[in-house]
């Protein structure tokens, strides 16, 4: 803004949408199964119905399949923190991105039958002078849920080990059968102190009409899941409930203008995804100044997000009825426990966020002290480099040079060159140690190398292309080492480039390309060279209108095969 208060030009481009966020995408049908009746009915033109007697009742029923056991691969956009992370998480609530805007409301954790219809909310705004009617859905609750369990409410124990792989009849009461392949049925394997998604079936009124639990449209008992067994005194902890699943997922609609995509790949204008969030903070470690030490066994601050379902769990949620088969049955019972299917699973470390903060980082670097001032005491070492080099009180001419190489920010590596050892009747490749060092010194250092000089109009200026990282080795006399910082940095970036999509199919095609411009021009020599009587026929008679040549076809035949043979 202005000192006015009024827009700068420049806030345009910063206060244009790039994204909107919506309460919900409904889909048409939930999944599950549905009946479908139809009968047929004659009136004539006053509404009077003349058909004498009723007409027969079409029904017909239908499934609509969604999942419900595990996820397909590419629905997972992307998940928050990011697995396997370490950083400033204190204040984030993790959450995960699914390409599929619908999934979130597919099913339903209320009770079958008991879900609330979704209410239209009617009210007036005034703008501009003027008011404007406003209509608006009700909320509706997700079935999905990310839950953050920690090592602190394991007591230091992993949360991975909550995580078991099994299948359906592992979420079914043992007290009941389940649908399996064909017409078989499987028995349920769920303890009695244990409560899952199929578990509202022991609720009065709420059995299945023939005993046989039906896995859903698609599946059968033996369908593959992974489930958490969470004790049900902390899953009431941290549990949600019906009204907070109702602001746990949204939609998010995106204007991908200035998103980053493949050259070949080709979105809409504006992609829509669905958010799935969690309840609660991570656990994180204590505030230090710089990043905390590795810890041994499962660290602190360390954080396992599930994506569980919590479909028909209306009645172990948060507020459940005391008259209730989990009130009841679960809570009190010494082992009590909450079976979720885990549809995606990750983990992240969360350190206080001054502690991952760059500056401070940047600031403890050698052992100096990260509170101290700017202006405070040097770092005696601020060299970016491995530990300090040995120091020798009279080192002759090989420990000099070690030293002075050590100072540079060379480190040791071993090197298994190319080369078979022909001493070795195994033939085994040499091994070597090299000297190497990162692409960062503390210094600054002249480029010896020079690539791609010289010009098109000059190419004896050019200097020599690269083919391979074994051209970038330096040999050093003094120490009878290899310098392989170059090679090692030439691989890195080949590999860097190659694993970019766009790049790679690039240089595919071109690679393709001049392969059969090449195969052309070879051929095309071959024929000059060796049929150059054939190719003056051809010509002659293919390509000087004579059109009623009657050796034509015969020419045709002759050249192909000629053509066909140089290639093979």
């Amino acid at each position: 803004m202005a000192s006015d208060g009024t827009p700068r030009p420049s806030d345009n481009q910063l206060f244009a949408k790039k994204a909107s966020f919506i309460q919900h995408s409904l889909p048409g049908l939930e999944a599950g199964v549905y009946e479908l009746s139809v009968q047929q009915q004659f009136f004539d033109s006053s509404g009077t119905p003349i058909n004498s007697e009723e007409l027969a009742t079409l029904t017909r029923r239908f499934g609509v399949q969604g999942p419900r056991y595990s996820l397909p691969a590419n629905v997972i956009n992307a998940e928050y923190p990011p697995l396997g992370t370490a950083g400033g998480y204190s204040s984030s609530i993790a959450h995960v991105v699914l390409n599929q805007e619908k999934l979130p409301w597919i099913r339903t954790p209320y009770l079958p039958g008991g879900e609330p219809e979704v209410e239209i909310r009617h009210y007036t705004a005034t703008y501009g002078g003027t008011a404007h009617p406003i209509t608006y859905d009700d909320d509706k609750a997700s079935w999905l849920a990310v839950i953050l369990i920690t090592t602190g409410d394991l007591d230091g124990a992993d949360p991975a080990t909550l995580i078991t792989a099994g299948t359906a009849a592992d979420l079914a009461p043992d007290t009941m059968q389940m649908q399996g392949p064909g017409t078989t049925t499987v028995a349920g394997k769920l303890p009695a102190d244990h409560y899952s998604i199929f578990s509202y079936m022991l609720e009065p009124g709420l059995a299945p009409k023939d005993g046989i639990i039906d896995p859903g449209v698609g599946y059968t008992s033996d369908e593959p899941c992974s489930f958490a067994d969470i004790p049900a005194a902390l899953f009431n902890r941290i549990a949600p409930s019906l009204d907070d699943l109702q602001m746990m997922a949204h939609v998010r609609a995106v204007e991908m203008d200035s998103k980053p995509i493949q050259d070949n790949d080709s979105v809409s204008a504006t992609e829509s995804y669905g958010i799935v969030v969690g309840n609660r903070l991570p656990q994180t470690t204590p505030p230090t100044q710089v990043p905390p030490a590795a810890q041994t066994g499962p660290a602190v601050g360390r954080n396992l997000a599930l994506l569980v379902s919590l479909e028909s769990m209306q009645n172990a949620l948060r507020g459940y009825p005391a008259t209730g088969y989990y009130a009841k049955s679960v809570v009190p019972a010494p082992s009590g426990t909450v079976r979720l299917p885990v549809l995606y699973q990750w983990d992240f470390t969360s350190w206080q966020d001054t502690s991952f903060d760059f500056e401070h980082i940047l600031k403890g670097l050698n052992g100096r002290d990260a509170s101290a001032p700017n202006s405070g005491p040097k770092v005696p070492n601020p060299l970016m480099r491995r530990p300090d080099p040995p120091a020798y009180a009279t080192p002759n001419d090989l420990q000099t040079i070690a030293q002075q190489m050590l100072e540079l920010g060379y480190t040791p590596m071993n090197q298994l060159t190319r080369v078979p050892d022909t001493a070795d009747t195994d033939d085994q490749a040499i091994q070597l140690v090299s000297w190497y060092r990162g692409p960062l010194a503390p210094f600054a250092v002249a480029n010896t190398l020079e690539f791609l000089t010289g010009s098109v109009s000059a190419p004896q200026d050019q200097t020599e292309l690269i083919y391979s990282a074994d051209q970038l080795l330096r040999f050093d006399p003094n120490v009878g080492m290899y310098d392989v910082s170059y090679a090692a940095a030439w691989q890195i970036g080949r590999l860097v480039a190659l694993q970019d999509k766009s790049f790679s199919l690039a240089l595919y095609r071109w690679k393709k390309n001049a392969d059969q411009k090449y195969r052309m021009m070879l051929e095309d020599q071959v024929l000059q060279q060796d049929f150059s009587a054939v190719m003056a026929l051809y010509r002659s008679n293919l390509t000087a209108g004579a059109k009623d040549v009657a050796d034509k076809p015969m020419l045709k035949a002759v050249m192909n095969l000629l053509t066909k043979s140089n290639r093979d």
